[in-house]
């Protein structure tokens, strides 16, 4: 064989060496790849993870939950519990009656490229729940 044909050879073994050594190296990696943590969206559309604070209610905040502490925080759910502070609208929206709870939550239900929650349950002392679809701004 002349030097042309070695020279060839050579290159292609090299070439061929690469792009199965670079597959492998892209299939360890897309298999080491962990999804991202979840995020919840506030009414800025701004991802968060495990807020202490939640607005259900973006339009006049008549409905928030706050002192939310987190038990669990991915995989798809997130559970916790907290203080529901909800505007009764009696006699109207705008006396501004309040009530609170204290309630567990579960988000679930993750949706989009930013990995964002899309629903709430939030479960009261009595043992009745509650599922909404989490706000999200309206641009």
């Amino acid at each position: 064989m002349n030097r042309i044909g070695v020279g060839r050879m050579v290159a292609t073994t090299f070439a061929v060496a690469m792009v199965a050594g670079g597959s492998a190296l892209l299939a360890a990696d897309a298999a080491g790849a962990a999804e991202p943590n979840p995020v919840v969206q506030d009414c800025d559309n701004v991802g968060q993870v495990k807020p202490a604070m939640l607005i259900l209610a973006c339009a006049d905040r008549g409905l928030v939950l706050q002192n939310v502490v987190w038990k669990n925080w991915g995989d798809g759910h997130a559970t916790g519990s907290g203080t529901l502070i909800a505007n009764t609208c009696v006699p109207n929206c705008a006396a501004g009656n309040y009530t609170r709870s204290t309630v567990t939550v579960e988000l679930g239900a993750v949706t989009g490229s930013d990995h964002h929650f899309s629903e709430v349950t939030i479960t009261y002392p009595d043992g009745t729940s509650d599922t909404r679809i989490l706000p999200a701004r309206q641009n």
